[in-house]
C-alpha cells in the first residue's frame, strides 16, 4: 500500500461525512441509527477501496501480536491517555460551549430514545471495530515507513502516528472533541505501531468508550444529571481554571500509568522477539 491510498480513502471518508446527511435516508441526522450507519460506512470504506485498487484486504486486517501482558500494558496506556483527554475535554467544553452542548443533547437523545443494550453496542463495540479497521488497520499501515515490523521507538513512525491521530480527531466532526480524540488517537496509533496489532487498539478503544459511556450514564442526583452535562452549569473561566489545576495531576497520574503500560508492552514485545530468534 502507498501513502496515496491512505489520503485517497480519507478523502472518501470526508465526502461520506458531509454527503451522508444530504441523502434522503429515513433516519434523522444525528440520531443513534444514523450515527451507527456512519460508523459502519467507515469500517466498510477500506474494503471497498481495497477491492477497487485490488489490494489484498488481509494486509490491513491482521490480528497481530497479542498476549495478556500486552493487553494489560495497552489498557494502562489507554488509562494514562484518558487522564490527559479528560483535562483536554474540560478545557474544550469551556472554549467550544455550543459544540459541547450539541454533543450532549445528541447523547441525551441516545439514552432516552433507545434500549440500553443497543446504545452500548452502538457506542462501544461498533466504533471499536469499524474505526480501528479504518484508522489503525488501513490508514496507519499505509502511512508507516515499515508497516510489517513493530516499531521500537516513537521517532521511527512519528509522522504516521501524528497524521493518523489528526485524521482520527477530524473524523469526529466536533470541535469540543477534537483535542481529546487527538490524544486518544496518538495513544492508539503508537500502540498499534509498537505491537503491529489491530486487536489491542480495538480493545483499548472499546474500554475507553465504555468508560466515557458509563460516566455519561451515571446518575449523580434524583434529576439524573450526567457528569458531562454538569459542565455546562459552570462559567467558562471556572472550567478553564479546573483544567489548568488538573493538568499537573493528569501529567503525574496519567504519565505514570502510561509509562507502566509502555514498559509492559516493550517487555512483552522483547520477549516475543527473543522467542522468535531463539
Amino acid at each position: 500500500m502507498k501513502k496515496t491510498d491512505a489520503f485517497g480513502i480519507c478523502a472518501a471518508l470526508f465526502v461520506l461525512a458531509f454527503g451522508l446527511p444530504l441523502l434522503p435516508l429515513p433516519l434523522p441526522a444525528g440520531g443513534l441509527l444514523f450515527s451507527s450507519l456512519y460508523v459502519c460506512c467507515i469500517g466498510l470504506l477500506p474494503f471497498v477501496y481495497a477491492a477497487a485498487r485490488r489490494i489484498p484486504w488481509r494486509t490491513f486486517f491482521r490480528a497481530g501480536n497479542f498476549s495478556l501482558r500486552l493487553l494489560a500494558g495497552a489498557l494502562l496506556c489507554m488509562a494514562g491517555g484518558a487522564a490527559f483527554s479528560a483535562v483536554a475535554w474540560t478545557a474544550s467544553a469551556a472554549v467550544f460551549r455550543e459544540s459541547h452542548a450539541a454533543h450532549e443533547a445528541m447523547l441525551e437523545g441516545f439514552f432516552t430514545g433507545y434500549p440500553a443494550p443497543l446504545v452500548f453496542f452502538a457506542l462501544t463495540v461498533l466504533p471499536a471495530f469499524c474505526e480501528e479497521v479504518f484508522f489503525r488497520g488501513f490508514v496507519l499501515r499505509s502511512l508507516r515507513r515499515f508497516p510489517d515490523l513493530p516499531a521500537r521507538r516513537f521517532r521511527d513512525e512519528a509522522p504516521a502516528v501524528v497524521a493518523c491521530a489528526l485524521l482520527f480527531a477530524l473524523a469526529h466532526m466536533d470541535l469540543s472533541r477534537f483535542l481529546p480524540a487527538f490524544i486518544s488517537g496518538l495513544v492508539l496509533s503508537y500502540t498499534a505501531c509498537l505491537t503491529n496489532s489491530l486487536v489491542l487498539p480495538a480493545a483499548m478503544h472499546f474500554f475507553y468508550n465504555a468508560g466515557v459511556l458509563f460516566l455519561s450514564w451515571f446518575p449523580l442526583s434524583p434529576d439524573d444529571l450526567a457528569v458531562s452535562g454538569l459542565l455546562m452549569e459552570f462559567p467558562r473561566e471556572f472550567l478553564l481554571a479546573v483544567a489548568q489545576a488538573a493538568l499537573p495531576a493528569a501529567c503525574a497520574g496519567g504519565g505514570l500509568l502510561y509509562f507502566c503500560g509502555l514498559r509492559l508492552i516493550r517487555r512483552g514485545m522483547a520477549g516475543r522477539r527473543h522467542r522468535t530468534s531463539a
